[in-house]
């Protein structure tokens, strides 16, 4: 019986729980890019730092992805592959201070697609991509390196900057 309770509560839940309109995921894409100009507005070094223009173009792809839903299905599938291609160029890319390490950081951890998770999935930007974008394969290692620069290391031996 217990059981049986459980679930007619999951099903209320998620019956009471709005889908996010197309108006509504944009707006929360809009609140991130402007947390992310926080970060790049905090200092003068980090608005030269070029993994800002990176972030900025994985969020106007992952808008894009959102607006091409509502177009048509082929849309959508391009708009979708678009935003593969930008966030492979983003784990590619490097943050040459540690507020835009910081900021890097954060953007990763956002809910995929940069919109909180309506379908319960828990993935993030950066678990999202282990699985279809080959440079996620290699970001914990560019990560370490990033944070070697970010506090004056120097690189490990055997590695590129």
């Amino acid at each position: 019986m217990s059981a049986d309770v459980i679930n007619i509560r999951t099903r209320e839940r998620y019956v009471a729980r709005p889908r996010k309109t197309i108006g509504r995921r944009l707006a929360a894409i809009r609140r991130h890019r402007e947390a992310m100009a926080a970060y790049r507005e905090s200092s003068p070094v980090a608005m030269i730092d070029p993994i800002f223009a990176a972030i900025d173009a994985h969020c106007q792809a992952a808008a894009a992805y959102h607006a091409a839903g509502d177009v048509s299905d082929d849309a959508s599938d391009a708009a979708m592959a678009r935003e593969g291609e930008v966030l492979g160029a983003l784990l590619d890319s490097r943050a040459v201070t540690m507020t835009g390490l910081l900021a890097l950081l954060e953007h990763l951890g956002q809910p995929e697609f940069l919109i909180y998770d309506d379908d319960g999935t828990d993935e993030t930007v950066l678990s999202g991509a282990m699985e279809c974008v080959d440079e996620a394969k290699t970001f914990p290692l560019k990560l370490a390196d990033m944070l070697r620069n970010a506090v004056g290391m120097v690189p490990r031996p055997g590695r590129q900057q």
